[in-house]
């Protein structure tokens, strides 16, 4: 499928390494949804400390497995979580 990300907080290098670890467990975009927010409260603005949070959600589109992971933007911790999820079968249909 796609990527969603309206306020591009992915980065370029985040969407490579996406799309690389897809093709390394068998997988192709269109297997997947890729869904992309930032999540942050009005109160967090007005933080001095303020850091953007983005939730990243992906979907399996035939078994519509999903699961949110939750990283700083920028990190891209979310894309170690997202590998284990594949390498562990966690998307394909029981």
């Amino acid at each position: 499928m796609s990527i969603l990300d309206e306020s591009n907080l992915l980065s370029d290098e985040e969407r490579k390494v996406y799309l690389r670890l897809l093709k390394l467990h068998g997988h192709e975009p269109h297997h997947f949804l890729l869904e992309v927010v930032e999540d942050q409260g009005a109160m967090d603005m007005n933080d001095i400390n303020y850091v953007i949070i983005v939730k990243t959600k992906a979907t399996h589109v035939k078994s519509q497995k999903s699961k949110t992971y939750v990283s700083r933007a920028g990190s891209a911790t979310w894309l170690a979580e997202f590998e284990d999820d594949l390498k562990n079968g966690y998307f394909v249909e029981d």
